[in-house]
């Protein structure tokens, strides 16, 4: 019997999805994946893991897992541009900030660093700043690397403006 996560499927087995952490941060990456390639590859493949049966014309299961994964995806970008946006609007005295950003939601998701540096922008209108990649492995690291690209921006005499 296939697995309906809409409404009017209720009582049917989720397989593995009520296991706690078995639906995955690379797992909402790869479903964004697909949704932007237009494919469902990625998804099969999760409900396949998850053991979860798909019929292939079942697309309302598809539509709602994207549906989540696009939701989640926006609100962790948006989370974490209004905590930043918050930081560079106490920094009056910078006119332009580097960011510097680690961790596999960054490197790897198909559209955060897009919506992050979206959000960040919605909320700081006007306050230059660009954010990269510190995969050093720790918060730390990434602190020092702005902190340094920060103050070479400054000094060069390259800054662009």
């Amino acid at each position: 019997m296939p697995l309906r996560l809409v409404p009017h499927s209720q009582g049917r087995e989720l397989g593995k999805l009520k296991e706690k952490n078995s639906f995955e941060t690379s797992d909402v990456s790869d479903v964004e994946e697909d949704t932007l390639a237009g494919s469902n590859k990625r998804c099969v493949s999760i409900f396949n893991r998850l053991c979860l049966t798909l019929d292939d014309d079942d697309e309302d299961d598809v539509a709602l897992i994207r549906h989540v994964c696009a939701v989640l995806t926006h609100r962790g970008a948006l989370l974490v541009a209004l905590t930043l946006a918050s930081l560079l609007r106490r920094m009056d005295k910078h006119p332009q900030a580097s960011i510097a950003v680690t961790g596999s939601l960054y490197k790897y998701h198909p559209r955060f660093k897009q919506l992050l540096e979206a959000y960040v922008e919605k909320f700081c209108q006007g306050k230059r700043f660009e954010t990269f990649l510190s995969d050093d492995g720790s918060g730390k690291g990434a602190a020092l690397v702005a902190a340094i690209a920060m103050r070479t921006s400054v000094i060069s005499p390259t800054t662009s403006q």
